[in-house]
C-alpha cells in the first residue's frame, strides 16, 4: 500500500467523496495503520470515494489528493482532520491549504468534521484500552 495511487479507495469515481487526513509519520507502521483505518471505511462507504492525505512528513499530501479527486470528478468531499484536539494543524493549517487547494477548483465544495477529540465514544476506546492490560 505504498504506492500513492492506492490511497484512493472506494468504489467507482464518484462526485462525492471523503479525505482522511493525518499527520503524517516517518515511521511506516504507523503510516500503514491509517492505511488500514481508510481501507475499512472505504468497505463501509462503498457509494464514495475514500482518500487519505498526510499533512506533513510523509506522502501522498493533501494538495495531491485533494487535486487528483478533482480530477477525477470529485466535487463535493468532506474531510476528517484525524487528529485528536483542535490545535494548529486543525484550527489554521489544514484549512488554509483547503481553501487554497479549492481556489484552484472550481466548483468543489469543501466540508471539514471536527477532529475525534471531545466525541463521548473516545472515553469508552480508552477504558477499553485500559481494561486490556488490566489492573495493579
Amino acid at each position: 500500500m505504498s504506492q500513492p495511487q492506492t490511497r484512493i479507495r472506494g468504489g467507482p469515481t464518484t462526485r462525492h467523496a471523503v479525505l482522511i487526513v493525518d499527520h503524517g509519520s516517518r515511521r511506516e507502521e504507523a503510516r500503514h495503520a491509517t492505511e488500514r483505518l481508510v481501507c475499512r471505511l472505504a468497505e463501509r462507504l462503498p457509494e464514495v470515494r475514500v482518500a487519505l492525505a498526510h499533512l506533513e512528513v510523509a506522502a501522498p499530501g493533501v494538495e495531491e489528493v485533494v487535486r487528483g479527486l478533482y480530477d477525477e470528478g470529485v466535487r463535493d468531499l468532506r474531510v476528517h482532520p484525524f487528529f485528536l484536539a483542535r490545535g494548529q494543524h486543525v484550527e489554521r493549517d489544514l484549512p488554509e491549504l483547503l481553501e487554497r487547494v479549492a481556489a484552484r477548483c472550481p466548483g468543489l465544495r469543501v466540508r471539514i468534521s471536527e477532529p475525534l477529540g471531545g466525541h463521548p465514544l473516545l472515553e469508552e476506546i480508552v477504558l477499553e484500552r485500559l481494561s486490556e492490560i488490566g489492573e495493579g
